[in-house]
């Protein structure tokens, strides 16, 4: 459920092509989607700007790729399909780091 209180309004940021990643995202904020704009991924995110920004952190790897090493939890984002620079299917799964 969201709740439109006047405040929050989409922030739309570009997901790096690194296999970990950390954004600035404002504190409260809520991942609407993830999808391939013009050849690159993109994250939606529903955000209050007047919140303040926290690192949050993300890790991509492709199917049959092993993660990298960590002992802290993620939840799955999402699931992207697409192509590669020399036009090869690629799938790659995007995780989030989440805090206890």
């Amino acid at each position: 459920m969201i709740i439109f209180n006047g405040s929050r309004t989409v922030w739309k940021y570009r997901v790096p092509q690194m296999n970990v990643f950390t954004l600035q995202l404002p504190e409260g904020y809520q991942i609407l989607d993830v999808q391939q704009q013009d050849d690159r991924a993109f994250l939606w995110v529903l955000v209050d700007p007047k919140a303040e920004p926290k690192p949050v952190k993300f890790v991509a790897f492709g199917t049959g790729y092993v993660p990298p090493d960590s002992t802290n939890a993620f939840d799955h984002v999402k699931t992207l399909q697409s192509r590669d620079h020399y036009g090869e299917s690629v799938v790659v799964h995007l995780f989030r780091e989440v805090h206890s």
